[in-house]
């Protein structure tokens, strides 16, 4: 009897290690295309995309005019980058967690002169609110 269960849970770890594997490969190429496509879907001055551990995606819009936007425009667009994020990372990732941040840099030597108390918001989201079920 205890041979049989340990036999049914080893088959059932093994079956759930192969169908939840993924190929994970480096994230730079999806980052670009991602970029790409924000230039047009929202259009900034400056973009970084970080994801962590092929878990947790960070994209970072530098942009004085989103900044001082409304918080329901700022929503939208935090909408907008997740959906963006699900399509382009979710094959290859294990998606987490997200995060929007609005910055005022709008040129890399006002990034490099940034400060830690600069001005900025910052919107968190899950993407199981995002990704469809298989």
């Amino acid at each position: 009897m205890m041979k049989k269960l340990i036999t049914a849970a080893l088959t059932a770890v093994t079956i759930t290690g192969v169908t939840a594997c993924k190929d994970l490969k480096p994230n730079a190429p999806l980052e670009e295309a991602m970029k790409d496509s924000m230039r047009i879907a929202v259009p900034t001055p400056y973009k970084a995309i970080e994801i962590k551990e092929h878990q947790d995606v960070t994209i970072t819009l530098g942009s004085k005019k989103l900044l001082n936007s409304t918080e329901e425009k700022q929503r939208e667009v935090v909408d907008i980058l997740a959906k963006m994020s699900v399509h382009f990372f979710e094959e290859n990732n294990y998606l987490d967690e997200g995060k929007v941040i609005f910055a005022p840099y709008e040129t890399p030597s006002e990034l490099n002169a940034a400060k830690e108390d600069d001005p900025k918001k910052e919107y968190e989201f899950d993407f199981k609110d995002y990704i469809q079920p298989k």
